[in-house]
């Protein structure tokens, strides 16, 4: 640990970026079929994409968090809150990585319609397409990463809810971690 007592500006920036990317991501796929028929595929595609674009940047933050060092604990944190801070962060970056990772590997599997197997590309935003990832296709690997996505995802948004949950506890407790966090404040 450092002893600064707020995050660089480059983890502020990637935190609060990933964080609305992920919400938005979470929404999007969640409430896809909710679309009119016609918009689903573009939906889907956005959503794809911006499932890459996590990817990317989470890659990055992981790096970025192992090779810069976080602020101390705030003083007065109970061991079990700073134990359980630490599984959720390191909770969220296997998540950043595992959901993207997983929906990718769906999408190279495809679908398994009654007219044989199907595969859409993966557009980034219209920009290029990412290639497939060399992997069996079966309707029974498809089956498994289609629940894989979605597992992860609803544990995804559980971590959501305990994270900003303890952000505000610690908040309202005297602890001012939000503050670190915050990307208007002086670094």
């Amino acid at each position: 640990m450092n002893d600064q007592q707020t995050y660089s500006n480059t983890a502020v920036r990637l935190h609060w970026l990933i964080g609305l990317l992920i919400i938005g991501n979470l929404i999007g796929g969640l409430a896809h079929d909710a679309f009119p028929k016609d918009m689903i595929p573009t939906v889907m595609g956005l959503h794809k994409a911006t499932g890459i674009l996590i990817l990317v940047l989470s890659l990055f933050r992981l790096y970025w968090r192992l090779t810069h060092r976080p602020p101390s604990s705030a003083a007065g944190l109970k061991g079990w809150e700073i134990g359980l801070s630490h599984l959720t962060h390191w909770g969220f970056y296997l998540l950043m990585i595992l959901i993207p990772v997983s929906g990718w590997w769906m999408s190279s599997v495809g679908a398994f319609t009654p007219e044989g197997p199907k595969r859409w590309p993966i557009s980034f935003f219209g920009m290029f397409d990412v290639p497939f990832l060399p992997v069996a296709r079966t309707e029974a690997a498809g089956d498994f990463w289609h629940e894989a996505h979605e597992i992860t995802a609803f544990v995804m948004i559980g971590l959501l809810v305990l994270h900003i949950a303890g952000a505000i506890k610690h908040q309202f407790d005297g602890h001012p971690v939000l503050y670190r966090m915050l990307p208007f404040m002086n670094r």
